[in-house]
């Protein structure tokens, strides 16, 4: 009996020395920038020394995202008791970790089989397997967005998105320019069902009388996003569902008050009132990610014109448009940091109706109607200064609502700054 029992037990004592200690993971973690994935461990110290060769294999790792496996470049075992993944450039495009969807992102450990799922969405809950971390409160879903911004390196998603700096085009003289993109979330979020609601404005503009493009517009705009599971690619869905385009312009006049003459300003400029709608799709192509938007709509009423058909016409006249343009990104990597950031962009607008348009060399350089097609190209390219700051050099040609002035061969050198939610 004895000896049965001896037998039983020594093989027993081999398979216990040969299993390996359990790494009990958890307290998992996203860092967006430098693409980093961090999973803690409180197994004890010579446990955790006896795992190092495991843990550091990144064959012993997975992580998908929307049902996608996402491929790691390297694994860092650190002394502090955490794992870091390194995935690739390009596998999870987001600006911020609220941006991926609640569920949508999971990491394992292949020889202990468990599944971790990373905190993101826009509760910033705790996910499943991570034992002792308590989950964050949700924040009240109305105009959360507009209250936390931070620093982001990724141009595609962000919220605020600012250049300002000098200009020099052709026949114009160098002056100071700005140019923003900014949203203001103010319920939901894009790959809701429901997507998002927020108030958002643009802008294009200088000082350059000759090579200005005097494009802004404010709106309340509505944004979907729905990714193709198991791949990069996506759709993007956005409507504005009012919005108003409108110039700066700042004229003087000379007017007669109490007999003596005297020079005042006033506003003269061209506004419409719109409704847009842009159905896109996101290709996931690498290493540049092409962005088409192949269905589009503009539609409105002028509210202010500078110039009419004749001198009886109304100011209020419709406004329609088809909306089509395309969107190029990737990035420069050195030692793992992205050292430039490369963007294209190009718009075309084919009004229905005639709009205001002016050229240098076209009517004498005075605006007026047409209804010819309106091409508008972006080219730039961001040097990082640190995360969300960089150097800033951009090509622009073409011409953009409401008032259509040509922008010809304009190139500007500035500062960009990019936040996101």
């Amino acid at each position: 009996m004895r000896s049965l029992q001896l037998s039983l037990l020594v093989p027993t004592l081999i398979l216990m020395a040969q299993t390996p200690p359990a790494a009990i993971l958890g307290n998992v973690s996203i860092t967006l920038p430098s693409r980093k994935i961090t999973v803690g461990s409180s197994a004890g110290k010579e446990d955790y020394e006896k795992l190092f060769p495991s843990l550091s294999d990144p064959k012993n790792w997975r992580v998908d995202y929307n049902g996608r496996r996402v491929a790691i470049e390297r694994i860092v075992v650190t002394p502090q008791r955490t794992i870091e993944i390194i995935y690739q450039r390009g596998e999870i495009k987001a600006g911020s970790k609220e941006r991926i969807p609640k569920g949508a992102l999971h990491v394992r450990y292949l020889p202990e089989g468990k599944d971790l799922e990373v905190p993101t969405g826009p509760s910033g809950a705790a996910g499943a397997g991570a034992p002792g971390a308590a989950a964050a409160p949700p924040p009240s879903p109305t105009f959360n967005g507009c209250l936390a911004f931070g620093l982001t390196s990724n141009k595609e998603d962000a919220d605020i998105d600012i250049t300002g700096g000098m200009q020099a085009g052709v026949d114009a003289k160098p002056q100071y320019f700005w140019s923003a993109k900014a949203e203001c979330s103010f319920y939901g979020h894009p790959p809701n069902r429901a997507g998002e609601f927020a108030l958002s404005f643009t802008s294009q503009a200088s000082q350059q009388a000759n090579a200005d493009p005097d494009a802004m517009k404010a709106g309340i705009t509505w944004n979907r996003r729905i990714a193709v599971l198991k791949s990069r690619r996506g759709w993007l869905f956005n409507a504005d569902l009012l919005s108003y385009e409108f110039e700066r312009k700042v004229n003087a006049e000379r007017v007669l008050v109490d007999g003596a003459i005297v020079k005042r300003e006033f506003l003269e400029k061209n506004s419409n009132l719109m409704w847009t709608g842009m159905a896109r799709h996101v290709t996931g192509w690498k290493p540049v990610n092409v962005t088409i938007g192949f269905l589009g709509f503009e539609a409105g009423q002028s509210q202010s014109r500078t110039i009419k058909k004749d001198s009886h016409e109304s100011e209020k006249q419709p406004v329609a448009r088809l909306h089509f343009d395309v969107d190029a990104d990737t990035r420069v990597f050195a030692k793992g940091r992205p050292v430039m950031i490369v963007h294209g962009h190009h718009t075309l607008r084919n009004p229905f109706k005639p709009e205001p348009y002016v050229r240098v060399g076209e009517n004498g350089g005075a605006m007026y109607l047409t209804n010819k097609p309106r091409h508008w190209t972006l080219l730039e390219l961001v040097f990082p200064l640190a995360t969300g700051l960089g150097f800033n050099v951009q090509y622009k040609r073409g011409s953009l609502p409401p008032s259509f002035e040509f922008v010809n061969h304009q190139v500007t050198i500035g500062f960009n700054l990019l936040l996101a939610h």
